[in-house]
């Protein structure tokens, strides 16, 4: 799990950098059954002392409700390709077989069976497997702690240490079919005493053919529903993968005002935490071999730590009762944290800035920072696994003219083929462009750190004449170097031949043939010979690498109003002299910038601003009328019209766009404690509540089913009790 220490930038140093939340990584499936137990108490151990703990705990049960089912047909291809069957199929009917034989263009001959055709077979099979995935998780958390103050040169100095536990495990099941028995049982003729059986094995069989053989139950492919129960209890296998996710963390903090200047008192914090986060991911026999339909899955585990202190200040420069015009309050902070991860090696997150006031009314903030993202657990130590790979190759003679920087792409290139002992002019005709070779993919111990720089100015206005409204407004800049992207064959090599200067590690990922070798010049595949010598290939190494950026710029704009309904005279009277209170939040995302290159060399530079899932226009605006026990919520989320694609044109996509989205939601709360104090149960704060998500029933744009962006329910309904015992 990746952990970005500037996370804690938004607030105190010491309040982030928790990492994994257990409990929220397991509400993330689509649960059909949730059940969660939590509980939180705080008791003194002494008069400056108290002791706090906390329980989590959850299971649940989550159901996919569709998933593609078993297809043969010709647009898949491989071991989903259309099924090939000669019309002496025993399962098929005579009228069947009469239409098949009396088509105008004669089908192709069988040459096994005198007399009979060879046609194809496209089929949907629903009934033999759906795919439908099962999920379980259960998660437990345990945290416990103590907190207190003690006295130092007169002043109170808060202090709190903690121990944290918390463990989720889970499966993931769904049903697949066995590929080689699959093969063997469709296969079908007649044995002597005229039964439907699995044709015999011929000289040809494979070990897994033979090894499969024996138990065969012919299956019948035609018509829905006429595999038999035998057929498809011989093909079918049950895949199932477990997963653990364990984190411990041990921290401690202490702030407090160090001594006081004309503006106030200046508050420091600082703090040490230890953070190890472990992982396993285990598939049983059947997935791990690729047995199915799909590619083999890999056991994963691993497992980093994080050893991390910080510090933080806050300066007062102007404010109480020292000002002067036009600075009304001042006041400057900064932080620091400083980690030493087990895989990254050590790294510094920071931030600096300030808050100055020239007015009581107006207040403007700007601020500065560092942070980064340690590699996660897969990108590092995701299992080696087998695959074949093409390429557009920068180097074949079509190619080595082109490119972001033409001249150093062929530069490198040249260079490469002197090395290689060709001719520095030699004319590469790329075979890996037109066929695979063997290859791997694999995580990358090597990784760094993702950085991000950041910037960001802003305003807060809060009138004297209007009390309760804060209008806000903020500008955000954000850098990210180094990001981690998945690097295909063609990304490595792009970056190895456009670089300026080219990176060693990156273009050591694949090999070529020297001019002594059986295929001199081309990317070789694993096992083959480098030069006349015993030495060998080991093929393309793709994976995870540190090379793209992502350039970000926005505005976040927010309008704050709360209005207590006893202040009108016209509503002072009502409901016992108590009206209740409405608020409005109305917060605005306008992104300006969204851009991301994930060789880092920007010739691949794609504009994400205002596609789907990232439109330029976004408000949420939130009504919320009050009067204990009830509250009432009415929320309107807005997105703007979205591109699909910034690449597409009106050539290669209709619609381009989809249009504007506003979706209603309305929640109600009611607060039990009265009714439940009455029968001495013991609870506190009992509160009943009920929403209705999507309120209009609206339907996501024309052109888009949801992708995860909009709602594709509907309107649903959701209730739920809390209580404090």
């Amino acid at each position: 799990v990746p952990y970005d220490a500037g996370t804690f930038f938004s607030g105190s140093v010491a309040s982030g950098g928790q990492g994994l939340n257990l409990g929220e990584l397991a509400s993330l499936q689509s649960p059909v059954k949730r059940h969660v137990l939590t509980g939180f108490s705080t008791f003194e151990v002494t008069e400056n002392i108290r002791a706090t703990g906390e329980l989590f705990y959850s299971t649940l049960k989550s159901n996919e409700p569709f998933n593609q089912p078993i297809f043969n047909a010709p647009l898949f291809g491989g071991n989903s390709g259309s099924l090939r069957f000669s019309t002496a199929n025993p399962f098929l009917t005579a009228q069947a077989r009469a239409a098949l034989l009396a088509q105008p263009t004669l089908l192709p001959a069988d040459t096994v069976v005198a007399g009979e055709r060879l046609f194809f077979l496209s089929r949907s099979s629903t009934d033999i497997g759906n795919n439908k995935t099962t999920a379980e998780s259960d998660t437990l958390r345990v945290v416990g702690g103590l907190e207190g103050e003690f006295g130092f040169l007169g002043r109170d100095i808060a202090w709190n240490v903690s121990a944290n536990q918390g463990r989720t495990e889970g499966t993931f099941s769904s049903p697949n079919i066995i590929q080689d028995r699959f093969l063997l049982a469709v296969d079908a003729v007649r044995d002597a005493s005229g039964a439907i059986v699995c044709r015999p094995l011929t000289a040809t069989a494979t070990p897994a053919q033979i090894a499969a053989f024996p138990g065969c139950q012919p299956l019948n492919m035609f018509g829905f529903g006429s595999p038999s129960a035998a057929a498809l209890s011989y093909i079918q296998v049950q895949f199932q993968s477990k997963f653990e996710l364990t984190q411990t963390v041990f921290e401690g903090n202490v702030n407090g005002a160090l001594f006081d200047l004309p503006a106030g008192s200046v508050r420091a914090a600082v703090g040490y935490e230890y953070r190890k986060e472990e992982s396993e991911f285990t598939p049983n026999d059947p997935q791990r071999l690729g047995v199915g339909r799909s590619a083999p899955i890999s056991a994963l585990s691993g497992e980093f730590d994080t050893k991390e202190y910080y510090g933080e200040v806050l300066v007062p420069l102007f404010g109480g009762d020292f000002t002067l015009p036009l600075l009304n309050s001042v006041e400057v902070e900064g932080s620091y944290r400083r980690v030493d991860h087990s895989q990254a090696g050590k790294d510094k997150a920071w931030s600096y800035g300030g808050r100055w006031k020239p007015i009581d009314d107006l207040l403007f903030r700007a601020q500065r920072s560092r942070s980064f993202r340690a590699p996660a657990i897969t990108e590092v130590n995701l299992p080696t696994a087998t695959s074949f790979i093409t390429a557009t190759d920068p180097c074949d003679s079509r190619n080595i003219g082109t490119g972001p920087n033409p001249a150093a792409r062929r530069a490198n290139c040249q260079a490469a083929f002197t090395a290689l002992g060709l001719p520095a002019s030699f004319a590469l005709t790329s075979q890996v462009q037109a066929a695979t070779v063997q290859g791997a993919t694999s995580g990358n111990p090597l990784l760094e750190n993702e950085i991000a720089k950041q910037w960001s100015v802003g305003s807060v206005y809060q009138p004297s004449f209007a009390p309760g409204l804060a209008i806000s407004v903020d500008w955000v800049d954000i850098k990210l170097r180094r990001a981690i992207g998945n690097f295909n064959l063609t990304a490595i090599m792009q970056v190895c031949y456009d670089s300026p200067t080219p990176p060693p590690e990156t273009c050591a990922r694949f090999q070529r043939g020297t001019s002594t070798s059986l295929r001199p010049g081309q990317v070789l595949g694993f096992g083959e010979l480098l030069s006349s010598g015993a030495a060998t290939a080991t093929g393309p190494q793709t994976g995870f690498v540190n090379a793209g950026y992502t350039n970000f710029a926005g505005m976040t704009f927010g309008i704050d109003y709360r209005l207590d309904l006893d202040t009108l005279p016209e509503l002072r009277g009502l409901l016992n002299s108590n009206p209740g209170r409405l608020s409005w939040n109305f917060d605005l995302f306008y992104v300006n910038k969204q851009e991301t290159s994930v060789t880092g060399l920007g010739f691949d530079l794609n504009d994400d601003k205002n596609e789907i899932g990232n439109s330029d226009l976004q408000w949420k605006l939130e009504t919320v009328y009050k009067r204990d026990p009830f509250s009432a919520t009415w929320t309107m989320n807005y997105i703007g019209e979205s591109e699909f694609n910034n690449d597409f044109t009106i050539e290669t996509r209709f619609p381009l766009t989809v249009g504007d989205y506003l979706v209603h939601d309305l929640a109600f709360s009611y607060k039990l404690d009265d009714f439940v104090r009455s029968f001495g149960y013991g609870f506190d704060n009992l509160t009943a509540r009920a929403i209705v998500r999507n309120v209009a029933n609206v339907e996501p744009p024309f052109g888009t089913t949801g992708l995860a962006v909009y709602d594709v329910i509907g309107r649903y309904y959701q209730f739920g009790l809390t209580a404090r015992f």
